[in-house]
Parts: C-alpha cells; structure tokens; sequence
C-alpha cells in the first residue's frame, strides 16, 4: 500500500479537470474504484466503466484512461487504487489552498486493476466518426433499458448488460462498450474523428481527452 498521502497539483484546472472525470466514471459505476498512478511527474488516472465479474465472465473489459500532471517527481511511484466513492469525497471538500489533493488512505480490490494492457506495439487502425460512437452508445442504453423486465434482478441485468454491450460497433472490432465508456467520461466531440489502434486482443479508441482501451 502507498504511504503518499496526496497528490500535489500544479493548478485548479487540473483539480477540476480530475474531478470531472471522477464523478462521470462514478455515474457509469456507482460502486467502482479508480486507480492513481504515477511516473515521474505523470499521473494516469485509470477507471473500468465495464469489466466482468468471474473467471470467463464474456463481458468485456473496459478502461478508461486519462493522464494528467502532478508538480514534480515527489510521488513518483504512487500506485493506490480507491473506491471513487471515497475519491469524490475528497473533491466535495473544496479546492484545497495549497492545491494538495488527499489521497483515500484505504485501498479496495478491483479484478480489473491486475489487468495491464499493451504498452507498445498499437497498430494504428484509421479513425472513427464520434457521431457514431456516440449513436452506439445511446442505442447501447435503449437496448439495455428496452431488453429489462420490471425489477429484474442482478443476473438477469448483468447478462444483457453483457450481450448488449460485447456486440462490436458496425463494422469495426471495438466493442459497443467501448462507446458507452468514451462518450460517458466525456472523451467524444460530435464532429470528430476519433483514432482508434489495435494490439493482440485489445482495441484502443484515443481523443486529446482520453483512452478507452478494450479487450473482449
């Protein structure tokens, strides 16, 4: 477990910028966890909107990611994975004067965070529009929401929660949860044209606001 404490931020737009990523990861999973880690003066900031939930569970395992600057190289090797819970707590409290954020002094157990996705060897795979990104992820909800009996209990949602979203994007190898994901933590522009890159069983979707990386 890490003994560092909290995070030194250069400036309040990146507070709030982590903020806004925290609290949209924590709408698509109220009970999720969200992992810091740091490199040098980097911050990557990684959360799992969709991952299963056993051993050969078919849902895909969905990461998002963002990177973010720390002041310096003081909380280099920072590696701590905490409820998001606990992590917009922290933000409810108010911008802090000296700009250091706490870190939640108590790690949880993700079965995603053990997964570690290529680091190189991404062959680029051309682009998508982020219309039809953001149209699969709607039509994405309306299935779910469409395909739900009146309280239907947890494994009856967790399987077409599965099948809706491990069907692949039209035409493409990404998997519809991999839209979900990128519009949900605001990665998507209406007009863009969104990058995506492939490595093995892994799909990435990358914009200049982030990373949704994808194994079926």
């Amino acid at each position: 477990m890490s003994t560092i404490d909290a995070l030194p931020l250069p400036d309040a737009e990146t507070w709030q910028d982590l903020r806004t990523f925290a609290l949209r990861a924590k709408r698509l999973d109220e009970s999720g966890a969200i992992r810091l880690s740091v490199t040098g003066n980097v911050l990557a900031v990684i959360v799992a909107p969709l991952y299963g939930s056993f051993l050969g569970d078919p849902m895909p395992t969905v990461l998002g990611m963002r990177t973010l600057r720390v002041v310096d190289g003081t909380v280099d090797g920072l590696d701590a994975v905490v409820s998001l819970a606990s992590m917009t707590d922290r933000f409810a409290r108010g911008l802090p004067g000296d700009l250091l954020l706490p870190v939640p002094p108590t790690q949880v157990h993700a079965p995603w965070a053990g997964i570690t996705p290529p680091r190189g060897g991404w062959e680029h795979g051309g682009g998508v529009a982020a219309d039809i990104l953001i149209a699969e992820a709607k039509q994405g909800i309306d299935s779910v929401a469409g395909a739900l009996p009146d309280r239907p209990g947890a494994p009856v949602l967790s399987e077409v929660r599965r099948h809706v979203w491990g069907e692949p994007v039209a035409g493409m190898d990404i998997p519809r949860g991999a839209a979900f994901a990128a519009d949900g933590l605001g990665f998507l522009t209406p007009g863009e044209i969104v990058a995506t890159f492939a490595a093995g069983p892994w799909q990435r979707i990358s914009t200049d606001r982030g990373h949704v990386l994808a194994r079926g």
